[in-house]
């Protein structure tokens, strides 16, 4: 059998963390049923993960947000979590070929297990989605970090792309502004930085 390890999840809670299946390791080859079963604790497994990463990253983010303090640390630990999260996918997705294996050396137990193997496939290829959505959340929150949403780097932002925009670079003008308004919807110049960036697509045809 696969051996077993406690570690902590993001959560704060010990949980248990299965190693990788490899080769000729777990349930014998032919036993679907036990394949399906390890299958099935295995996206229990994954699917709590995820669920403890999205909500660090919501409580952290809420903290960050504060406090604007170095977040180099903080995105290492969510990268960290990601390569968990691909690993215990890439598991899940041996366990699913090893249970179908199974079903093709034994013709009678397709009707029997069929289903259930292919459930596990559609959740774990849901379960990949969910990863990857959380991912890019994440990413674009660390591309543009809470310093750079402060008042003086705000004020900067709109100074840099008016001055690109009175030199006629238009686009670096273009590329400011838009920046802006998606950094700073309700400023008190986001109206001004949407009037020059039609001015911008009007001067180029």
């Amino acid at each position: 059998a696969d051996g077993a390890t406690s570690e902590t999840n993001t959560t704060g809670k010990h949980v248990t963390r299965h190693d990788a299946v490899p080769p000729g390791a777990g349930p014998d080859e032919n036993d679907v049923e036990a394949w399906i079963a390890l299958g099935e604790s295995r996206i229990e497994e994954l699917r709590s993960f995820l669920d403890g990463v999205r909500k660090k990253f919501l409580a952290e983010k809420s903290r960050v947000d504060s406090e604007t303090k170095d977040l180099k640390e903080l995105e290492s630990f969510f990268e960290e979590r990601f390569s968990e999260s691909r690993e215990m996918l890439a598991d899940i997705g041996a366990i699913v070929d090893r249970a179908t294996t199974g079903v093709r050396n034994d013709p009678d137990a397709t009707e029997k297990y069929g289903r259930k193997i292919e459930k596990i496939r559609e959740t774990w290829r849901r379960l990949a989605g969910e990863l990857e959505e959380t991912q890019y959340r994440v990413h674009e929150y660390f591309r543009n970090p809470p310093s750079a949403r402060l008042p003086e780097e705000r004020e900067r932002l709109f100074a840099y792309s008016s001055e690109a925009f009175s030199k006629k670079n238009r686009e670096k003008a273009l590329e400011g502004f838009e920046k802006y308004m998606e950094l700073y919807p309700d400023a008190e110049n986001a109206d001004h930085a949407l009037f020059f960036v039609g001015e911008i697509h009007f001067a180029e045809g």
